[in-house]
């Protein structure tokens, strides 16, 4: 059981410590994790990677190519998370987006709370959603090195990059109406993630 892993385990003790801490750091000091895009990275690795590093924990992996991948995974997955929930935290006046960028573009807040797309919001979306890629691109690299067994480790990949594609294709956009209907997504998503869970691929 988790708590039995976590009384006996003082690296599962860490991660969890990492990813509670990294959640509390969000809640009470979110100027200080969106400073840059490096400390918004920082804290996708301290609470997605920290996650994927207490599974391989759990199923006794130390392989290190398993560990760079949720590493990468971690990074990827947890800046894709941020771009996609862009419009809800918009709709609560908040915006997470890293700060060093928005001034670089003069990227106007209220515009962002109000669910206005701009070039300036493009671009920032833009530069973040190409760190997320590049960390996800590093994680399928190393799909080809892990055992059969741990393939499908991976596949949080598979709908990241279907979200940054989505994103890509509305000029990183993120308020566009096509973003936000997901219905129809949902379901090809979830047809994708058993195809590629059955066929051993991303």
């Amino acid at each position: 059981s988790l708590p039995g892993m976590v009384r006996d385990s003082r690296t599962c003790k860490y991660f969890l410590s990492r990813m509670v801490q990294a959640k509390v750091d969000m809640a009470e000091k979110p100027i200080k994790v969106v400073r840059t895009l490096e400390t918004l990275e920082q804290h996708a690795e301290q609470v997605h990677a920290s996650l994927y590093y207490l599974v391989l924990e759990s199923c006794e992996v130390t392989q290190p190519e398993a560990l760079d991948a949720a590493g990468h995974m971690g990074k990827g997955v947890g800046l894709a998370t941020l771009l996609r929930d862009v419009s809800e935290d918009a709709r609560k006046d908040k915006v997470y987006l890293p700060t060093d960028l928005c001034r670089k573009h003069k990227l106007n807040y209220g515009q962002v709370q109000q669910g206005y797309n701009s070039d300036e919001l493009s671009e920032v979306i833009f530069q973040v959603a190409a760190r997320a890629k590049g960390h996800l691109d590093e994680a399928k690299r190393r799909h080809g090195a892990l055992p059969s067994a741990l393939k499908p480790f991976l596949l949080p990949c598979v709908p990241a990059l279907e979200y940054l594609e989505r994103l890509e294709r509305v000029n990183f956009a993120p308020f566009t109406n096509d973003l936000q209907d997901t219905a129809l997504t949902d379901l090809r998503l979830k047809m994708t993630l058993a195809w590629r869970n059955f066929a051993g691929s991303l």
